[in-house]
């Protein structure tokens, strides 16, 4: 006897919609709870209100960006700090030895030169262009700029 049993090539939800795999309910809940908690997260997630706390005295206010508008000795030390800052990347930058830099400078040479003269096969192949048109145009650009410039 065979028995066919079509419920076993089916997919069905059996849960509750929106609640996670592996989430078990808490033992109290009920949807009131639930929308007590969404409305408690809600408000984490939105963040602190618009209203900002004072400012504590003794803190002083945020500097300006604007060079007008701050005093000398907030400026100096604005730039000594910008060029403290400069110094310790140049003396901490990674030194790059005479070798290494020969190689690089070959490898970027080489490319140039490759990249340029595929640039230039292709221009020519698909301009159609030939040496002695070539010639003839720059004749031609030569007499109209000397036309130009009378």
């Amino acid at each position: 006897m065979i028995i066919d049993n079509k419920e076993e090539d089916t997919l069905a939800h059996i849960g509750i919609m929106g609640m996670r795999w592996g989430h078990r309910k808490a033992a109290g809940w009920s949807p009131t709870t639930a929308k007590q908690h969404v409305a408690k997260v809600g408000k984490k997630l939105a963040g602190p209100s618009v209203k900002t706390k004072p400012r504590p005295k003794g803190k002083s206010k945020p500097l300006s960006t604007k060079p007008k508008r701050i005093t000398d000795a907030q400026l100096k030390s604005r730039i000594n700090r910008i060029q403290m800052e400069k110094q310790y990347a140049q003396l901490t930058a990674k030194q790059i030895s005479p070798g290494k830099k020969i190689v690089m400078d070959l490898l970027l040479n080489a490319a140039k030169s490759t990249a340029s003269a595929y640039i230039e096969k292709t221009m020519k192949e698909r301009l159609k262009l030939d040496p002695a048109s070539l010639a003839a145009a720059a004749k031609e650009a030569a007499k109209l700029a000397a036309d130009a410039v009378k």
